[in-house]
C-alpha cells in the first residue's frame, strides 16, 4: 500500500514538472519565433534600402 502511494504521488510530481516544462517552452519557442521574424524584417529592409539607394 505505501509504495503504492509514493508511485501515485511521483506520478503527480511529475506530471506537474511536465506541465510546468512544456509551458516553458512553448513560451520560449514564441519568443524565439517573434525575434526571428523581426530579424527577417530587418535585414530584408537593409537588403532593399542599399539595393534601391543607388
Amino acid at each position: 500500500m505505501n509504495l503504492e502511494a509514493q508511485f501515485s504521488s511521483h506520478e503527480a510530481v511529475c506530471a506537474e514538472r511536465y506541465a510546468q516544462i512544456n509551458a516553458r517552452l512553448k513560451r520560449l519557442e514564441g519568443v524565439i519565433m517573434k525575434t526571428a521574424g523581426v530579424l527577417i524584417v530587418s535585414m530584408s529592409a537593409i537588403v532593399y534600402a542599399s539595393l534601391t539607394f543607388r
